[in-house]
């Protein structure tokens, strides 16, 4: 829907000029919820050989600002590998919400373990309760922390040597069943 031109006063014709201004993402009306927002494209960088990812951290940086008188608010962090959303966690939205007044970053686990799961984890960062219009929130940053591990022969070793064991412990034989 393009304004018109009125080519005798080359002046533009706007017959939008009745209608609301919006941004993208701007709440107009209380008590809507805004949009949930969506993050994908997590991939890495391949793994070496025996290599193997040991922890995977979901990180957010945020700031709100709310109506601590309204009803309970939180935001819902959900994950899915392309089928089914599972809750990571949440974070209750109460006044005023910062990194700096939760000590640090927000941090949740994700129990993905291949490169196949970053490859095709989806993050939703849902709003959950009433919104009110001097509500404000911002999400500066959401980013995927992950540790590796190189499996190799000495680390094997290191993880089945029997005198590391416990005297009390008994090794089994090799008849026993365990």
């Amino acid at each position: 829907d393009v304004p018109a031109l009125d080519t005798e006063s080359e002046e533009v014709v706007d017959d939008r000029a009745d209608a609301p201004l919006q941004d993208e993402g701007q709440i107009t009306s209380t008590g809507r919820s805004p949009e949930p927002i969506m993050f994908t494209d997590f991939g890495i960088a391949p793994l070496g050989p025996g290599e193997l990812i040991t922890n995977v951290q979901l990180r957010l940086s945020l700031g709100a600002t709310l109506d601590a008188s309204s009803h309970p608010q939180q935001l819902v962090i959900e994950y899915s590998e392309g089928g089914d959303w599972t809750e990571a966690g949440t974070i209750v939205l109460d006044g005023e919400v910062s990194n700096a007044l939760n000590g640090g970053y927000f941090l949740f686990a994700l129990p993905l373990y291949s490169k196949e799961s970053l490859d095709t984890v989806s993050v939703r960062v849902r709003h959950e309760g009433n919104w009110n219009d001097d509500d404000t929130l911002f999400i500066d940053a959401l980013w995927l922390e992950i540790d590796t591990e190189i499996f190799d022969r000495s680390l094997l070793d290191k993880r089945l040597a029997p005198e590391e064991f416990d005297e009390r412990l008994k090794m089994p034989e090799m008849h026993e069943l365990l």
